[in-house]
């Protein structure tokens, strides 16, 4: 009768563990929002701009949107994640002489300072020497951003004036972007060009 109680002891505690185990929360390591309002954009999404220098027209489109979820592991602070979110998105930008293809990817990153949204390889519509300028960044949980950025709650670019616009000063290619929430970059100043938004067809 003791043998019996044990493995009916053992077979209720096994049961509560597996319930337990299967009704937990999966904790994923998310991107932050700001980010994915900045720069995440579905397939379909085209933007025409405008070189005031150069006086061509340059397009930039998204060709594709791949969302997933990767890996599993443990933040720095001992917390446990199963995974954590990943976008990817191909984009192709062509001027008068060039057409490239390249890609932008956000990541849910996880650090010691809980730094979400990490960006790397943003493509920009700057198109130099047969490549694509490209930016990283990190923003945290707070909308900060590192690099730092300057923001402006109205900006206006071509007689349009646009909200929630974030300047970018990145001092490797000493190229300046501004950005506006749900449209994307609205103007680039590089050296040899200075790309302002004429038109686009924006889906997120």
């Amino acid at each position: 009768m003791k043998d019996y109680s044990n493995y009916i002891i053992i077979t209720i505690a096994s049961a509560i563990c597996l319930l337990f185990t299967s009704c937990r929360q999966e904790q994923v390591a998310s991107m932050n929002q700001l980010a994915k309002d900045l720069f995440c954009f579905k397939e379909g999404s085209e933007w025409t701009y405008y070189d005031i220098v150069s006086q061509d027209t340059v397009r930039m489109m998204v060709t594709k949107h791949t969302a997933s979820k990767y890996g599993g592991g443990k933040e720095p602070n001992g917390k446990n994640y199963d995974f954590a979110e990943s976008v990817k998105l191909e984009i192709n930008v062509k001027n008068s002489s060039q057409s490239i293809s390249t890609n932008t990817r956000l990541v849910g990153a996880i650090g010691t300072d809980n730094m979400l949204g990490q960006l790397s390889n943003v493509a920009t519509p700057v198109v130099n020497s047969f490549s694509v300028e490209n930016f990283a960044l990190k923003c945290d949980n707070n909308n900060n951003f590192t690099p730092s950025a300057v923001y402006h709650s109205n900006y206006v670019v071509n007689g349009v004036t646009y909200s929630d616009v974030y300047e970018f000063n990145i001092n490797i290619n000493a190229t300046t972007y501004y950005v506006a929430k749900h449209v994307g970059f609205i103007k680039c100043v590089a050296s040899g060009s200075d790309l302002v938004l004429i038109d686009k067809n924006v889906l997120q």
